[in-house]
């Protein structure tokens, strides 16, 4: 089994959100022909565990060309918006590639072109840790271990 993982870790502090690079380009359907001759956009990806499934800003649908699939209703702390879907292809800095995502369209932002939804985040382990105030955000594909800390500090409270 080949795993890929993504760790960033904070210089100064703690982060207030993940970002990190991504790539995005119109849907691969065969990636032994397909997936280095793709217009690629390169942008940063926020991790939101609080979006269902990933979307795309407007500026990288315009950057690639996409031409919407359909329409969708999203949820969001405003409200709720009907929006265009896509089929893309991400490609993560870890050198995870999928290949075909369905994923919404949400307003241009300064900080991200991309919002990466719990859609990708549930194919392997996410995690996040503060050690002496500092974040590191580590994602791994495919899944490695359970991390259980109430399992972990009860263990280490019996002396195991």
């Amino acid at each position: 089994m080949q795993f890929k993982a993504l760790t960033i870790k904070s210089t100064s502090g703690r982060f207030f959100e993940l970002l990190s690079e991504i790539g995005v380009s119109p849907p691969i359907r065969d990636q032994d022909l397909d997936r280095y001759a793709q217009t690629t956009y390169w942008t940063n990806c926020l991790w939101d565990t609080g979006a269902a499934y990933s979307a795309i800003t407007k500026e990288a649908v315009d950057a690639l060309g996409l031409e919407a699939i359909g329409e969708t209703t999203v949820f969001y702390g405003q409200g709720e918006a009907n929006t265009n879907v896509y089929r893309v292809s991400l490609n993560l800095p870890n050198l995870l590639f999928l290949p075909q995502l369905k994923v919404s369209e949400c307003a241009t932002h300064n900080a991200f072109g991309v919002i990466i939804g719990m859609d990708v985040i549930c194919k392997g382990d996410f995690a996040i840790t503060n050690i002496d105030g500092v974040t590191t955000f580590s994602f791994c594909v495919p899944s490695m271990e359970t991390i259980d800390y109430v399992q972990r500090i009860a263990t280490m409270e019996n002396g195991e």
